[in-house]
């Protein structure tokens, strides 16, 4: 089962969500209500391994919009934001992707966490279906 940026996307936002976190969609750009978290989620490298295999990595950002603009506030939600993704696994799709190294920027009291979700799945042309086998005849018997 292939993986997407989407999928991604919808498990950080819910464990954000989950985390206390207010998540708005991406779109909206200015009146919004603080605190608030956008979440983008975009693929950053694809490695074909062969023509059935792909390494892919997806680039996490995580904008945190205080409701107090301070550097506090900012350095408290990195804090939770680094609790809710460095020590678990992220479960998408029935797989266990971790994450391994965080960015953490601060800029005009606004926080910036970027991360990797690295991950290693079939090719598009290879992502196919196949019946169970229930029943096996060898040599026509």
């Amino acid at each position: 089962m292939r993986i997407t940026e989407k999928d991604i996307k919808k498990k950080v936002v819910s464990e954000l969500k989950r985390a206390g976190f207010n998540v708005l969609a991406t779109e909206i750009d200015e009146g919004f209500k603080k605190p608030a978290v956008f979440v983008n989620v975009y693929p950053s490298n694809i490695t074909l391994q062969n023509k059935d295999v792909e390494d892919v990595s997806d680039t996490v950002e995580i904008r945190y919009y205080p409701i107090k603009e301070t550097t506090e506030k900012c350095a408290e939600a990195a804090e939770k934001i680094r609790q809710t993704f460095m020590y678990k696994p992220l479960d998408v799709k029935e797989r266990h992707l971790t994450i391994q190294s965080m960015e953490i920027d601060i800029e005009n009291c606004v926080l910036y966490v970027y991360f990797e979700v690295e991950y290693t799945q079939m090719t598009p042309n290879n992502d196919k279906e196949y019946e169970i086998a229930e029943e096996l005849e060898l040599g026509g018997i």
